[in-house]
């Protein structure tokens, strides 16, 4: 049985959602210094709050996969340990968001760049 994989668009929703809450010229601070999917139990960066929104039986994990890797880990290696059920494009997507974020670029604009890419 093929599994429903969740798309662009929904990633995409996910994201905005995550850009409204914080504002869109919001700036990931790196708690700790170092980049992290989930801090204190909640979503800390883009791609955490996009786990806690379509994958929140999956948060605590992420966070103490957090734990052990010591943060400041990519989404190719999240994906690669929790195999979370996305297309390539969504991927993507992540994969943009993330980079740039961990930049010091704006939310706002981190989503505006990877939804450019589609």
């Amino acid at each position: 049985m093929t599994k429903n994989l969740i798309d662009t668009s929904t990633v995409l929703a996910s994201l905005k959602k995550a850009v409204e809450s914080k504002g869109a010229e919001y700036v990931y601070p790196k708690p700790g210094g170092a980049c992290v999917y989930v801090s204190n139990g909640a979503p800390s960066c883009l791609v955490g709050h996009v786990v806690a929104d379509l994958f929140p039986d999956k948060l605590e994990e992420v966070a103490q996969w957090d734990r052990d890797n010591e943060g400041d880990t990519d989404f190719y290696s999240l994906q690669d340990a929790f195999q979370f059920p996305i297309t390539p494009e969504a991927h993507l997507i992540l994969t943009t968001v993330q980079a740039d974020q961990d930049m010091g670029v704006p939310w706002g604009e981190a989503v505006e760049t990877a939804e450019g890419l589609l």
